[in-house]
């Protein structure tokens, strides 16, 4: 019975169709409110020597009320992007007008970084509005590299049934789907915090 030998891959499958659905019909959410521009406030300009990507260092990403902490992960990796830092240890844009040290995680601007350079490569536009679009499919995009690795190992090590309810846990526990669903990076910024 070749099915019931690999249900954990079937699993796999509709569980990141059920979270990749999600994150297209959030998207499209925040995308459709971005592009109301032009009622009561003008559209910035896109300017591509600027670190926001937009003329005057202005920002348009427009985020739901859990994803106020990646307004800080974009500020800061596109000033690590600017600066040709790999790391982001002072802010101008906080306790004005002296700044202040800060001590976020590394490999989440670097995340960011990576997928908003990808960004740039796909769409042509500035690398700093690749990072606003990068905070909006950063979770997702780590929920499902954590998927696509956990779930065959802990198929191997401890079994199809094991593999089919962290498989399922991801996308039905909604403390676990949102933490991964929302634009900051939650568990990923936990794991990565002694970097």
């Amino acid at each position: 019975m070749v099915w019931g030998r690999h249900i954990w891959w079937i699993v796999l499958v509709l569980v990141l169709g059920i979270a990749a659905s999600d994150t297209a019909l959030r998207l499209r959410h925040l995308l459709d409110l971005g592009r109301k521009y032009g009622g009561a406030v003008e559209a910035p300009a896109v300017d591509p020597k600027s670190p926001t990507g937009y003329a005057g260092g202005l920002r348009s990403l427009l985020l739901p009320y859990e994803g106020a902490d990646a307004y800080h992960w974009v500020m800061q990796t596109q000033a690590m992007i600017a600066g040709s830092d790999l790391r982001v240890r002072w802010v101008d844009y906080d306790n004005a007008p002296f700044g202040r040290e800060v001590h976020w995680a590394a490999p989440v601007h670097w995340w960011l970084a990576l997928i908003a350079w990808l960004d740039r490569a796909w769409s042509g536009e500035p690398i700093g509005i690749g990072v606003e679009h990068a905070a909006l499919v950063m979770g997702p995009l780590h929920l499902a590299l954590v998927l696509l690795v956990l779930v065959p190992f802990i198929a191997m090590r401890f079994g199809q049934p094991a593999a089919v309810c962290l498989a399922l846990v991801s996308t039905g526990c909604l403390f676990f789907f949102r933490t991964f669903r929302q634009v900051a990076p939650g568990i990923m910024e936990l794991a990565f915090s002694v970097v």
